[in-house]
């Protein structure tokens, strides 16, 4: 059988590049921009074929040898066998956070020493994998093209971004190629892509589709689905919206959305609350009326003569000033289902870091 079939490969080396790039995912990629290679058996060991590919990485020769032994099938790329994962890869926090409880068939990336890349595609990529001396671990997505992404460290956007945009996602860079005067080839970052991570879903991990964009050249991050922009939380005037929110929910899930215009008109979200409000101009002053309390605005005066210890509260009046039968506005009022916490000075303050099910619940206000 051995000699039948190596009769037939010294005639066709196809198949062999056939079963390469099966093997190799790289190998795809490689015959497309180099050629196929001449698959010549080991004089020693007739049963083994090997082939060269000579690639051009930054002016720089470099020798790809592929293995490839027929009786065994074993498969080789410059004498290292396809294996999974290095240990210090798969137990990184940013492999364990992107790809957790998953584990890849890896071979040697073509083009850097040290760095191996996944041996079949995952979602429709390939992945690669590099530990660099500062034990940062740089993970690049491989699409089709030659375009690539790279994994960015979801610590590198705290406090530049919504806590809920960089805990429930995973964040990749594109690049874009450029030259330099000295003919020398640069990336330029273009923009940073949030996907939503599923972390629940092992077949899938994040979604395949990009929720957030962040333009680096405009600073600008939308939400892709409506194109509305989500206002930086070290700008004045989310400091100002959280000033009145923060008493029923915590900052880190605060999102606050501009729409495009001359005068940008912005929505408040509480994802965990499921409440929504938009910010309405009322002669000189700026209202905040709720979406799911029709008819309902944040009160600019929060007393209620009563709960006054109660620290984290927000109260509603009515948007159209009417008023009822005694002569007062009706009113709501939203408390945050959290941890109470007695203080020192014995006010009552709920911690909504971590909220409870339901997230708020909501009191009509006794007028009289």
């Amino acid at each position: 059988m051995e000699g039948h079939l190596t009769r037939k490969l010294q005639n066709f080396c196809e198949p062999l590049n056939d079963f390469s790039q099966s093997y190799y995912t790289a190998s795809r990629e490689l015959f497309q921009k180099h050629g196929k290679p001449d698959w010549t058996p080991f004089p020693d060991c007739p049963s083994v074929y090997y082939g060269n590919v000579i690639t051009d990485n930054q002016n720089e020769l470099l020798n790809i040898l592929l293995e490839v032994d027929i009786s065994t099938g074993s498969f080789r790329v410059n004498g290292c066998p396809v294996s999974y994962l290095p240990t210090n890869i798969e137990s990184h926090p940013d492999f364990q956070r992107t790809f957790p409880a998953k584990s890849f068939e890896v071979q040697p990336y073509k083009y850097q020493a040290g760095r191996v890349i996944t041996r079949s595609l995952h979602l429709g990529s390939s992945y690669s994998f590099y530990i660099q001396s500062d034990g940062s671990l740089i993970i690049t997505e491989h699409l089709d093209g030659g375009k690539t992404r790279q994994l960015v460290p979801h610590q590198f956007l705290k406090g530049n971004v919504p806590y809920s945009l960089v805990h429930d996602y995973t964040h990749w860079v594109t690049f874009k190629k450029s030259t330099s005067k000295g003919g020398r080839t640069t990336r330029d970052v273009v923009c940073v892509e949030f996907f939503f991570r599923t972390p629940n879903e092992p077949s899938k991990l994040f979604t395949l589709r990009p929720s957030y964009r962040l333009d680096m050249e405009t600073r600008r991050l939308l939400e892709l689905e409506t194109n509305k922009e989500i206002v930086c939380i070290r700008s004045q005037d989310f400091k100002h919206i959280d000033s009145i929110l923060t008493t029923l929910e915590h900052y880190r899930h605060v999102l606050m959305y501009a729409t495009a215009g001359n005068t940008p008109h912005y929505t408040v979200l509480l994802p965990r609350m499921g409440l929504q409000f938009d910010e309405i101009p009322v002669g000189t002053r700026i209202e905040l009326w709720s979406l799911e309390f029709r008819g309902m605005k944040i009160a600019e005066n929060q007393q209620i003569d009563t709960l006054i210890g109660l620290q984290n509260r927000l109260l509603l009046e009515d948007t159209d000033q009417c008023t009822n039968n005694l002569g007062k506005q009706n009113s709501i009022l939203l408390i945050p289902h959290g941890t109470p916490i007695v203080c020192e000075d014995h006010n009552i303050v709920i911690d909504t870091k971590e909220l409870r099910s339901p997230p708020f619940f909501a009191y009509e206000v006794d007028p009289r």
